[in-house]
């Protein structure tokens, strides 16, 4: 599932904040898991309480404001940081010989194959693969294939991308 988080000084009556509203409740009705992260002290209770019957998640960033407060800033940016860490997909990134392992699976290689190509044993390449499988939430050859053609490569565990 993809997952978006999308962040918001305040939310106020009209404009940009009805605009963003719209967007994070459009989103979840496709699907999306998603977030709208806002600073609540700013903001309008009214505004507030429409976007959450409306079916928005609303999660609050203290501190996060208009006026521009160094020290206020800054500990609106650590904590968007780990709010960002903790809403970050659960999807775990590949490591190497996974993301390897599993291209040479979408290529159409059989296990033995893909241990010729890599060095490996089959026990190896199946081992990945069950792991592959677990980290992105397939079932089969079939659905790794439409995950990569529909989702795109996966990140690589510790490579920024």
């Amino acid at each position: 599932m993809i997952r978006a988080l999308h962040v918001i000084t305040r939310l106020t009556l009209g404009g940009s904040s009805e605009n963003t509203i719209g967007q994070m409740v459009t989103l979840a009705r496709a699907g999306y898991d998603s977030a709208l992260a806002v600073g609540l002290a700013e903001s309008d209770v009214v505004t507030v309480d429409d976007a959450r019957r409306r079916g928005c998640r609303i999660v609050d960033v203290p501190g996060l404001g208009r006026e521009v407060t160094p020290a206020r800033d800054l500990s609106a940016l650590l904590q968007l940081i780990r709010l960002c860490r903790r809403e970050r997909p659960a999807i775990e990134a590949l490591t190497l010989q996974e993301l390897q392992v599993a291209l040479k699976v979408v290529e159409g290689a059989t296990n033995k194959e893909v241990a010729a190509a890599l060095f490996l044993s089959p026990k190896t390449v199946e081992a990945h693969l069950s792991r592959v499988y677990g980290k992105l939430g397939v079932r089969s050859r079939t659905e790794l294939a439409h995950h990569f053609a529909t989702e795109g490569r996966p990140a690589l565990a510790g490579v920024a991308t």
